[in-house]
């Protein structure tokens, strides 16, 4: 059967069936479609079906307290200076990612050492017009926009990034693993290569 994989619990597990050199380990084939043991892969029962239901009536109350948190977030309460540019998005946003939509971006291996997907929600979108914090997904963005621009100028093989989503306080283990996937970015990169990563001093 093929599976397809969100996040790893052990991200150095190796694959059942590696796909050549290039995906070997469960954190390679993140965003990805693999095979998988059928033997290996828990179905839902109906015991899980009723867990999953209660956490899924759970998740939509959080979502509604959300929504009535982001009821706030009007287009007239924007700053009178923002770009028109900008304002036209945000417009946009208000419009297109209701009810919990979002924009998913699919990153390529060449960009932050493995492919990987994200996504952006309409609270993101107005973080980033209001010059509030923004989160891993706009800055993976940000870094993907600044890629582009380098390979334009064929500079890519000068500069190298890391992205917020293997180094981040939240959901990417201790410090000390935090400190191997910068290592292991680091290793994969050219010699004499600078490489970007995200800092937050909380100051």
């Amino acid at each position: 059967m093929r599976v397809s994989i969100l996040r790893s619990v052990v991200d150095s597990a190796l694959l059942p069936f590696p796909i050549k050199d290039e995906i070997l380990t469960v954190r390679d084939a993140i965003g990805t479609y693999v095979a998988w043991p059928k033997e290996l892969i828990i179905f839902p029962t109906d015991k899980m079906a009723t867990k999953s239901k209660t956490m899924k009536k759970r998740k939509m109350a959080e979502e509604n307290d959300d929504d009535e948190e982001e009821e706030d977030l009007d287009i007239d309460s924007l700053p009178p200076t923002i770009p028109a540019s900008l304002k036209m998005v945000c417009m946009w946003v208000k419009e297109t990612l209701k009810n919990g939509k979002t924009i998913v971006c699919s990153f390529d291996e060449k960009i932050f050492g493995h492919p990987f997907k994200t996504f952006v929600t309409e609270k993101d979108v107005y973080n980033f017009a209001t010059m509030n914090e923004v989160s891993g997904s706009c800055v993976s963005i940000y870094m993907s926009y600044l890629h582009g621009v380098l390979k334009k100028s064929k500079m890519v093989d000068m500069v190298g990034f890391v992205s917020p989503t293997d180094i981040g306080t939240i959901g990417c283990g201790s410090p000390i693993e935090r400190s191997h996937a910068i290592a292991d970015r680091m290793k994969k990169g050219k010699r004499g290569q600078i490489f970007f990563l995200p800092y937050n001093s909380s100051k």
